[in-house]
C-alpha cells in the first residue's frame, strides 16, 4: 500500500481571501471558511443544529443584557494570517460600530462556541487548534451527539491546556461574566 499522494497547495492569506471576494472570484453567499489558508466547504446546517444556535442566542442575549457584549451568530472572525472561520456563536467585546469596518479579531473575543454533530472532529481538531493558536481564551463545543458541552481553555501554542466536559444536570460558568447556567438549558431541558 502506498502513502497518499501529497500535492502542492496554494495557501491563501486573509487579505487574499478578502481580495477574491471583492473581485467577484468568490461569492460572499458561498458557504466557505478560510482555515489555515485553505478554502473549506462548510457543512449544511440541519434543523437541530439551527434550533440549538437560536436557543443559545436567546439564552445568552437574556443573560448578557446590559453587559456591554455583542452576541455574534455565524459571522466571520479574522484570525491572521490565514484563517477566517465563521463560528456558530462568538461573544465579542462591544464596539460602537458593531464591527462595521472590520471583522472581529482574537483580541475582540471572549468566547467562541461551535455547535457540532457531523462536524465534531473538525471542531475539536482543526478549529480548536486554530482558536488556540490565535489566543482565543475559551472555546466551547456544544456536542449534540453526546449532549454535553466540551470546554477548552488556556491556549498554549496550537492546543488548549485544559479540557473539561459538562453533561446534562451539571452547571457551567460563562467566562468573564461569572454567570452560572444549567447545561440542560443549552439543549432545551
Amino acid at each position: 500500500m502506498t502513502a497518499p499522494l501529497k500535492l502542492p497547495k496554494k495557501i491563501f492569506s486573509c487579505q487574499s481571501y478578502h481580495d477574491m471576494i471583492a473581485a467577484g472570484i468568490l461569492d460572499e453567499t458561498e458557504r466557505l471558511e478560510l482555515l489555515n489558508g485553505e478554502l473549506i466547504l462548510m457543512s449544511p446546517i440541519g434543523p437541530k443544529h439551527s434550533s440549538i444556535v437560536k436557543r443559545i442566542n436567546q439564552l445568552l442575549q437574556n443573560l448578557l443584557n446590559d453587559r456591554n457584549t455583542i452576541v455574534s451568530i455565524q459571522d466571520p472572525i479574522t484570525l491572521e494570517p490565514a484563517s477566517e472561520p465563521e463560528p456558530d456563536i462568538a461573544l465579542l467585546k462591544n464596539r460602537p460600530d458593531f464591527y462595521a469596518n472590520s471583522h472581529p479579531t482574537a483580541s475582540d473575543i471572549y468566547l467562541i462556541i461551535e455547535v457540532a454533530d457531523t462536524t465534531l472532529e473538525k471542531d475539536r481538531q482543526l478549529k480548536g487548534n486554530i482558536y488556540a493558536k490565535s489566543g482565543i481564551p475559551q472555546y466551547w463545543i456544544i456536542n449534540l451527539v453526546d449532549q454535553q458541552i466540551e470546554v477548552y481553555d488556556t491556549p498554549i501554542g496550537e492546543k488548549y491546556a485544559h479540557q473539561q466536559t459538562y453533561g446534562i444536570g451539571e452547571n457551567i460558568t460563562l467566562p468573564f461574566f461569572n454567570i452560572t447556567i444549567a447545561v440542560g438549558q443549552f439543549f432545551g431541558f
